[in-house]
């Protein structure tokens, strides 16, 4: 599926404006389901997990990866991944 040089400026660009229809597989699993629920969805509305889901399965890569460094230019702070002991990584604010 090919890629047109467009940029999320649009809010109704989804993945499916630059990879085209969906095409069913000859089998189904968990990401195809996810992946074909938000095929259509216009990049801004996506969740981050859809975001970062299609990001690495390289789909609408020219309007994801723009979306993706928008939102994370707009959380004006640098995020901090810290183990507090429990076993959890968390991301926190970095004064």
């Amino acid at each position: 599926m090919g890629e047109d040089r467009q940029t999320p400026s649009d809010d109704s660009l989804s993945v499916a404006s630059i990879e085209g229809p969906w095409l069913e597989p000859d089998f189904d699993s968990g990401l195809i389901q996810r992946c074909r629920r938000y095929w259509t969805t216009p990049v801004r509305q996506l969740p981050d997990e859809m975001l970062a889901t299609f990001m690495r399965q390289e789909f609408g890569l020219s309007i994801v990866v723009p979306e993706a460094r928008r939102r994370i230019e707009s959380v004006g702070f640098e995020a901090v991944r810290r183990d507090h002991g429990d076993g959890d990584v968390v991301d926190e604010p970095h004064p």
